[in-house]
């Protein structure tokens, strides 16, 4: 009985010894991190191998070459970073506005703009960030620096339980707007939104307790 074409087409390595080969031609390449004068990551190199009949590494009979990968971090006098530009030389990141060109032809310098300024407070939270596939994004912090709430260009907010609600202003740039109840602080306590307003009698009586209390003898609360 002849063998069915699916057994003979049937590999000889099981699956674990397949990875192993695989994992094998790229032996002896770690990703490298340099550091500069400080200990901050700035150059991030990532080592990749791959086919190449002109390669000089040799492996299983096959030739292959080695590539490496640069990323380049951007910081200013503090360490915090002020852009990210990968191996194509494109600005992935930036923490700075205005932003850079995304493209190294565009603006083949590691020069911070002279209109630009970094996008974080004076405690260091970032406030602001650009990115070349997500587009800009905002952010805001509370004075514990816990992240309050964050919006997008698309006005997808992300709200973090601080109260808030996004209007657009006059030229289409977003901005957080509190929510009533962090904008009445003087909201008497247990009231809902969707308490009775006050009525004018409810107005009078403090004014009446207070003409009490004077014919009384007795004066009134300051």
């Amino acid at each position: 009985m002849a063998a069915s074409p699916r057994a003979a087409c049937k590999p000889a390595v099981t699956a674990g010894q397949r990875a192993a080969w695989l994992t094998a031609q790229h032996y002896n390449t770690p990703a490298i991190t340099i550091l500069d004068s400080l200990g901050r990551d700035v150059i991030s190199i990532a080592h990749n191998r791959v086919e190449d009949p002109n390669g000089s590494h040799i492996f299983g009979g096959k030739h292959y070459r080695d590539d490496r990968y640069f990323t380049f971090t951007k910081l200013d006098a503090e360490g915090k970073p002020l852009w990210i530009r990968d191996a194509r030389g494109n600005l992935v990141m930036q923490y700075i506005t205005p932003v850079k060109a995304t493209r190294w032809v565009d603006e083949a310098n590691e020069n911070i703009p002279v209109r630009s300024v970094p996008c974080y407070d004076i405690a260091g939270n970032m406030l602001f960030q650009h990115s070349m596939d997500g587009g800009d994004r905002w952010m805001l912090f509370d004075a514990a620096g816990k992240g309050a709430f964050a919006w997008d260009f698309n006005q997808r907010q992300d709200d973090s339980g601080a109260g808030c609600s996004m209007q657009l202003p006059v030229g289409g740039r977003p901005f957080p707007r509190l929510a009533a109840a962090h904008a009445e602080p003087d909201r008497r306590a247990g009231e809902g939104d969707d308490a009775a307003p006050r009525t004018e009698q409810d107005e009078k009586e403090p004014e009446e307790a207070t003409r009490d209390s004077t014919h009384k003898g007795v004066l009134p609360a300051r």
